[in-house]
C-alpha cells in the first residue's frame, strides 16, 4: 500500500509540475517533445517502486526528489572549485601585469628624452592595479633626438637637467594616469644614471 501512495505522489507532483512547465512553453513545435519527456518521468515514476520491490537489495533512486546530497561531497567540491578559481585568478593577474607592463614600456618610450625603461606593475588580488612604478635610465645619449641642425622635439633643455626630469617624470605621469585611468599617487617615476 504504501508503495501505490509513494507513486500516486510522484505522479501527481510530475503531472502538476509538468502542466504547469506546458503553460509556459510557447504555442510552437516544442509541446510534443515536453509531452514526451513528460512521459518519461512518468513511466520512471510507476517503473521505480515496481523495481524496488522486485530488487530489494539495491537502492535505486532515480527520482531528482529524492535525490540527498552528501556534505563531505559537496564541501570538498567548493573546497576545489574555490581552488581552481584562484589558480585562474592567479594565471590571469600574471598575463594582466605583463601585458600592461609591456603596454607601458612601449607607451613610455615614445616619450623624448626616456632611454631604456623598465616598468613594474603591482596589481591587487582581484586585477586592478594598486601601483605602477617606471624606472627610466636617461643615459642613453642625448635627451632630445636631432636630424642634422634641425631639432625633431622642441623645448627642454639638451643637458638632462633636473627641469627635463621634471618635465619627463609629468609626461609620463601624464600618460599613464589618462591611458589606464589611475590617480598621481599610483604612477611613480624613479630615475637611475645621469
Amino acid at each position: 500500500m504504501e508503495i501505490l501512495i509513494h507513486m500516486v505522489k510522484s505522479i501527481v507532483a510530475i503531472v502538476l509540475l509538468a502542466s504547469f512547465m506546458e503553460m509556459l512553453l510557447p504555442a510552437s513545435g516544442l509541446r510534443p517533445f515536453a509531452r514526451f519527456a513528460i512521459g518519461l518521468f512518468i513511466v520512471i515514476a510507476v517503473l521505480n517502486p515496481v523495481l524496488k520491490l522486485v530488487h530489494k537489495s539495491q537502492d535505486i533512486r532515480v527520482d531528482a526528489w529524492e535525490m540527498k546530497w552528501q556534505e563531505d561531497m559537496a564541501r570538498e567540491v567548493l573546497n576545489e572549485g574555490q581552488r581552481l578559481n584562484e589558480r585562474i585568478l592567479q594565471e590571469t593577474n600574471a598575463v594582466v601585469k605583463s601585458k600592461v607592463e609591456g603596454q607601458v614600456t612601449a607607451m613610455a618610450g615614445l616619450v623624448p628624452g626616456v632611454g631604456a625603461l623598465e616598468t613594474r606593475v603591482d596589481l591587487d588580488k582581484h586585477g586592478r592595479i594598486r601601483k605602477l612604478l617606471l624606472v627610466v635610465n636617461t643615459e642613453s645619449g642625448e635627451t632630445v633626438p636631432r636630424h642634422g641642425d634641425i631639432r625633431v622635439f622642441s623645448g627642454g633643455d639638451d643637458g638632462g637637467g633636473r627641469e627635463d626630469k621634471a618635465a619627463i617624470e609629468a609626461k609620463l605621469v601624464n600618460l599613464i594616469k589618462n591611458l589606464y585611468g589611475l590617480d598621481e599617487s599610483m604612477v611613480q617615476v624613479k630615475f637611475e644614471g645621469g
